[in-house]
């Protein structure tokens, strides 16, 4: 699965949240109102000193983002379908989050999401006061773009064993420092890793485990 279709994941998912919407409102004609809130958020940051150790020490950049910090919506229909949908979305954070839970009742369930978030690192190498040569220090922009996309059915229905079909995908891109080196000219030189990692899973289970990400291990 490649990077432009994980882009395109919380529009597909807010696609099904239309159509599961659509689905239950016509199986019943009267609703009650649904519930939500909506937290808009705008920064501005600015850093005097190393910037690269403060994106490293916080995980954002400096300079404006802006987006929603945290957005919900529950609505139970007259047929006891509840649609629950919480999510987040921050600009140019690459900071990302879409959960959506549909439940019916002696029936079953839908859940699905799709996260991501950007953490970053600090390219400056090691330093030996005795030696005279300063640190070195890569220059380019090094982070992981970290992900995690989700989906689990279930049927649980009376007097039936619970089934859980799921799916999860999980994925980094980006260059990150190896916390390793090589001594040149008597100073600490930082290496440099990519690593894009793909990680797909297909399981059948009874509920969704935490999404985790892996440490990588430079060569």
């Amino acid at each position: 699965m490649n990077k432009g279709l994980l882009k395109m994941m919380p529009t597909i998912l807010a696609g099904l949240v239309l159509t599961t919407t659509t689905i239950c409102a016509q199986e019943t004609s009267q609703q009650s109102e649904p519930k939500g809130q909506i937290m808009p958020t705008l920064r501005y940051v600015t850093v005097d000193g190393d910037e690269e150790k403060f994106r490293e020490d916080w995980w954002i950049q400096e300079d404006w983002a802006a987006g929603l910090e945290e957005f919900t919506l529950q609505h139970v229909y007259d047929n006891d379908v509840a649609l629950s949908i919480e999510g987040r979305a921050i600009l140019p954070e690459e900071d990302y989050k879409l959960l959506l839970h549909v439940t019916k009742p002696d029936v079953g369930f839908v859940h699905a999401g799709y996260t991501e978030y950007r953490k970053y690192f600090d390219g400056t190498g090691g330093f030996f006061n005795p030696f005279p040569s300063p640190s070195f220090e890569l220059k380019n922009d090094m982070h992981l773009d970290i992900g995690n996309l989700f989906i689990d059915v279930g049927l649980a229905m009376p007097n039936w064993p619970k089934i859980v079909f799921g799916y999860e995908h999980q994925y980094k891109d980006g260059r990150n420092p190896c916390s390793s080196g090589v001594v040149l000219r008597r100073a600490a030189s930082p290496e440099t890793y990519s690593l894009p990692s793909r990680r797909s899973t297909k399981r059948p289970t009874s509920s969704r485990r935490r999404s985790s990400t892996r440490s990588a291990r430079c060569r």
